[in-house]
């Protein structure tokens, strides 16, 4: 309706209920950071700022696979 070229996610009652893959996702944008094993290793809400998430992608990176 609007014309928007780009995807938009609108919650659901389950995403505001805390029911997804990853838990209860309180803010948009919420980014995370997934290791080698498939597993969460760290989460970022909100808008993240030049050079925020590096370290957090490097430990990932430093975690060995399960």
């Amino acid at each position: 309706q609007l014309g928007l070229r780009y995807p938009v996610l609108v919650a659901d009652d389950a995403l505001r209920n805390g029911q997804t893959a990853f838990g209860k996702v309180g803010l948009l944008p919420t980014t995370l950071i997934i290791g080698r094993d498939g597993r969460v290793v760290s989460i970022y809400a909100g808008v993240a700022e030049q050079g925020t998430l590096e370290p957090l992608i490097d430990e990932a990176l430093r975690k060995p696979a399960r």
